[in-house]
């Protein structure tokens, strides 16, 4: 297979691995299906569960036809039965690609369980600096009116800077300014 990057990439309308994905290759290649040789263009994404998924332009181009009430596929005079709902979730489960919703939730909180943690109580191991933030005025002060917090996450943000406090993220200062470091959702 020879891949090639399309010119203007286009925007996938199925469901994909990935959010706004965009196509940006093809391929030319022939397809062997139901005893025949047929060359065919393919666009490459990435998408899940399938490895190749045929259109309506391929279909109407070769004959293929989806036949319903009989749960079959015809190409040319080929008959092809169709897979039963049963046996496509037999087939994936034996690929480990099960679709019982419990089980992927479970599998995805397991996956991002490093960003789901509680805020460790101790400082983030400490790093060397390696970058410089040149300031014009050192001594200018920059003036803006505090900020308001909502009384119904006022016990959010009380919780949230006891915590801090505690790890020793934060400590008590009286300073004459101060930016606010922590972003509470409206």
């Amino acid at each position: 297979l020879e891949p090639f990057e399309l010119e203007k990439p286009l925007t996938l309308q199925l469901g994909c691995v990935g959010s706004k994905s965009k196509i940006n290759h093809g391929v030319n290649t022939r397809i062997h299906a139901a005893g025949r040789d047929v060359t065919t263009y393919l666009d490459i994404i990435n998408i899940d569960h399938y490895d190749v998924i045929l259109g309506t332009p391929f279909m109407a181009q070769n004959g293929v036809v989806l036949d319903f009430e009989r749960r079959e596929i015809r190409i040319g005079n080929m008959t092809l039965p169709c897979v039963s709902v049963g046996e496509e979730r037999a087939m994936r489960a034996k690929r480990g690609k099960e679709t019982h919703p419990q089980r992927l939730r479970d599998d995805w909180m397991y996956r991002i369980q490093d960003l789901t943690q509680p805020v460790p109580l101790e400082l983030l191991p400490l790093r060397a600096i390696n970058h410089k933030i040149p300031l014009i005025d050192e001594n200018k002060t920059h003036r803006y009116h505090l900020p308001c917090c909502a009384e119904a996450l006022k016990p959010q943000l009380l919780e949230k800077l006891q915590r801090y406090i505690q790890a020793g993220w934060w400590e008590r200062k009286a300073v004459t300014e101060a930016a606010p470091l922590m972003c509470i959702p409206k």
